[in-house]
């Protein structure tokens, strides 16, 4: 083979390696991205459910505050976010027959 011939293929090899590599990393990039939009739609759903709980916690504040601390008032308010929290996670959960 001449040194011609040679670097033609090296040439033609290495153009297909590099084509190769640059759909796999366009691949990746894909799977990145969606990775990262679910991880800001969880972060989402995290700010809201910690939003919500510090309202409980202010309403809570503010009833021990103008009622003074009543067990019932602050048990009602204990069950309310169990219940809460419960009902979220079961309405996930799908029975299996």
């Amino acid at each position: 083979m001449t040194d011609l011939m040679q670097a033609d293929i090296f040439f033609f090899i290495t153009s297909i390696l590099v084509a190769v590599v640059g759909i796999c990393l366009l691949i990746i990039l894909f799977y990145v991205i969606r990775i990262i939009r679910r991880i800001d739609h969880i972060a989402g759903a995290v700010k809201e459910e910690g939003d919500a709980l510090l309202y409980d916690i202010k309403l809570a504040h503010a009833k021990m505050k103008s009622e003074g601390i009543k067990m019932r008032h602050l048990l009602s308010l204990v069950v309310a976010v169990v219940r809460r929290g419960f009902t979220n996670k079961t309405k996930r959960k799908k029975k299996k027959d």
